[in-house]
C-alpha cells in the first residue's frame, strides 16, 4: 500500500497538551495542501497528567471537531481521534472511552511502571530521569525495560483492533548511539518482529511519526530497519507528525515526497 502524503494523522489541540485550537490546526492543514487530518488529542485519564484532555472537556472536543469537519468540508477531511495511553490497570476505562466511537484511534503507549512504588512513569522523560528509571527499576537493564515497553505496545493493539500504533520505538528517544540498547542485536530485532506480528494479528496499522526528527534522536519512529520491516508483513503506513502547533504539521513530510517546497512544511 502507498503512503498517503496528503495526510497528517496525529495532531494535538489545546484540549489536551497541543498549543493550537481546532480551526487553527486545520487552517494550517489546508493551507499546506493536506487533503486529510486526524485530530488525536491525548485520552482523559483517572489520574492527574498535565497532557490529558479533562475528562469533563471530551464531549466539548467531540462536538468541536465534528462541527468543523461539516464547516471545512470539503476543503479537507476532518477526522474525530484520540490518543489513547495503553495502561495495563485501566483497560476498563480505556474500553469505555473506545465505546463512545471514534473515527480514529491512536494506540501509543507513554508510562513504563516503576519497580519500586508501581507508579506510572513517563517512558521519555528528561534524559537523567530516564538514566534514573533505567537504574533504580530494572537495574539497568535496557532488555528488560525495552521487553516490558513492547508487551505493552502488543497488549494495547489487542485492546483496539485496528487501530494505528502511535510512536512504536519510542523508548530510542535517548539511545543515540545505541548508548541504552543495541537495536541491531538479534534479541531486540526479535522483540520488534514478534511485536509488529501481533499487531498484523490485530489488524492495526503502523504510524512513521515525523517528531522523533525534531528530539535528541533525530530519527523517525520507528526507525527505517522497521518501516522495512512492515512492508515486508504488509502491515499499513501512515504518516502522522505528532504537531502540537499549527507550524508542526505535516513536518518533515518532504523527505517522504515534497508537497510544496520543504520550507513551508518545516517552518
Amino acid at each position: 500500500m502507498a503512503l498517503d502524503k496528503l495526510s497528517d494523522l496525529h495532531m494535538h489541540s489545546t484540549y489536551s497538551d497541543g498549543k493550537g485550537s481546532i480551526d487553527e490546526m486545520i487552517q494550517s492543514a489546508i493551507a499546506k495542501g493536506l487533503k486529510k487530518i486526524a485530530f488525536a488529542d491525548h485520552m482523559p485519564l483517572p489520574f492527574p497528567d498535565y497532557a490529558a484532555l479533562p475528562r469533563n472537556k471530551l464531549d466539548d472536543y467531540r462536538a468541536e471537531v465534528r462541527e468543523a469537519k461539516e464547516r471545512f468540508a470539503p476543503d479537507i477531511e476532518v477526522l474525530l481521534g484520540l490518543e489513547l495511553d495503553y495502561i495495563p490497570q485501566i483497560e476498563p476505562w480505556i474500553r469505555e472511552i473506545i465505546a463512545l466511537g471514534w473515527d480514529y484511534l491512536i494506540s501509543s503507549v507513554h508510562f513504563l511502571f516503576g519497580r519500586v512504588d508501581g507508579k506510572p512513569i513517563e517512558c521519555d522523560p528528561p534524559e537523567e530521569i530516564f538514566d534514573q528509571l533505567l537504574r533504580e527499576n530494572y537495574c539497568g537493564d535496557a532488555r528488560t525495560m525495552c521487553s516490558e515497553f513492547y508487551q505493552m505496545v502488543q497488549q494495547g493493539a489487542a485492546l483496539a483492533p485496528g487501530s494505528t500504533i502511535g510512536h512504536f520505538d519510542r523508548i530510542k528517544l535517548h539511545n543515540r548511539d545505541h548508548k541504552y540498547f543495541d537495536e541491531n542485536s538479534q534479541s531486540y530485532r526479535d522483540i520488534i518482529k514478534s511485536t509488529l506480528v501481533v499487531i498484523r494479528e490485530y489488524g492495526c496499522k503502523l504510524e512513521i511519526n515525523t517528531s522523533g526528527l525534531d528530539r535528541s534522536i533525530a530519527q523517525v519512529y520507528p526507525s527505517p530497519w522497521i518501516i522495512d520491516l512492515c512492508r515486508t508483513l504488509d502491515i499499513p503506513l501512515v504518516l502522522g507528525s505528532d504537531a502540537h502547533l499549527p507550524s508542526q504539521i505535516a513536518r518533515h513530510f518532504y523527505q517522504f515526497a515534497p508537497l510544496s517546497p520543504p520550507n513551508s512544511l518545516t517552518r
